[in-house]
């Protein structure tokens, strides 16, 4: 631009009225307002376009944790069921055994009794 553009430009505007400028003032105002919100709006939709795309990423995490702890659970409800059954089956024997000596006292109880009886028998016999 030269300085006669210019120069003309600035005589225009100089002869426009106060409203005529306040017009002016205003559009221009009107349009750096526009560009504004479009500026604004379009880093708002690419940011929505990020949290959509980091909500979707974060979604796939949670379904791969979920399967890691369901096959996690898994595992270990299978190490339970092994463990007890292995506990349950060495509770069972213990008990046998239990039960055999309950019935090897019951027998020596009876012997006992017996014998006492025999020598109570015995004193009094004599």
């Amino acid at each position: 631009m030269s300085t006669e553009n210019i120069i003309k430009e600035g005589a225009i505007l100089g002869s426009l009225s106060g409203s005529a400028l306040l017009g002016l003032m205003v559009f221009v105002l009107a349009g750096i307002a526009w560009h504004l919100y479009k500026t604004l709006h379009k880093e708002a939709g690419e940011r929505t376009k990020e949290l959509i795309s980091e909500t979707k990423n974060t979604n796939v995490l949670i379904r791969e944790q979920i399967a890691v702890s369901k096959a996690s659970n898994d595992s270990l409800i299978k190490f339970i069921q092994t463990h007890c059954s292995k506990t349950n089956d060495k509770l069972e024997a213990i008990e046998t055994d239990l039960m055999r000596m309950d019935e090897r006292l019951v027998k020596l109880t009876q012997i006992r009794n017996d014998e006492l009886r025999m020598i109570y028998k015995r004193k009094e016999n004599e």
